[in-house]
């Protein structure tokens, strides 16, 4: 008869517990991964990402300049 629970010993635990961790670091690289990609894309994607902070225009309000309007 087979006996229930079944002993599955030291050593299965031991793989089981290496094989979670490791598909964990798996997961965690691929999420990392993904989201450098997307952030990437999204600096690829806009036109001028750090002119808002450096160009103005030469009005005494010091607007940012109509160039970078609508874009």
């Amino acid at each position: 008869m087979n006996e229930w629970p079944p002993d599955l010993g030291a050593q299965t635990v031991i793989a089981h517990i290496a094989n979670a961790r490791l598909m964990r670091t798996q997961a965690r690289v691929a999420a990392c991964r993904r989201i450098g990609t997307l952030l990437l894309a999204a600096a690829r994607y806009a036109v001028a990402p750090f002119a808002f902070g450096r160009r103005k225009c030469s009005s005494s309000r010091g607007n940012i300049s109509t160039k970078l309007h609508g874009r």
